[in-house]
């Protein structure tokens, strides 16, 4: 039976799940701001990502996928802000965009401690789970 899930493992995936419900926000605005949907998608796929490096044993693949989803959803977060605060003004300002840039206003300080989180367990720079 393998070991308990170290505290960096943990701490990852409760930072992915943070933001899989940020995501959820983002998500519909993906039609609109590609960014958006780019972020969303890395999101989602990191949390898979998350709980595949726990179940299957720590593999050093998962953790890089990992890392690399968070690095792809800060692009994405930051492409995201660029296209709603560019010259172009490509909001209408409704509700729904304001959430939506809440939420990606709360994500993006997310991806950057994900980025810490993952690229210390891509490196191998903690103990593995097993």
């Amino acid at each position: 039976m393998p070991d308990a899930p170290s505290g960096m493992e943990i701490l990852a995936l409760a930072i992915w799940l943070l933001l899989g419900g940020l995501a959820t926000v983002l998500a519909p605005f993906g039609l609109t701001n590609p960014g958006a949907g780019l972020a969303a998608l890395a999101t989602f796929t990191g949390v898979a990502a998350s709980v595949v490096f726990l179940v299957s044993g720590a593999p050093v693949w998962a953790a890089w996928v990992q890392f690399g989803m968070a690095i792809v959803g800060i692009l994405g977060g930051t492409l995201a802000a660029a296209w709603w605060l560019g010259d172009e003004t490509h909001t209408t300002g409704s509700e729904p965009e304001g959430l939506a840039a809440g939420a990606l206003g709360l994500a993006l300080p997310f991806y950057g401690a994900v980025i810490f989180v993952t690229g210390l367990m891509a490196f191998q720079l903690t103990d593995p789970v097993v």
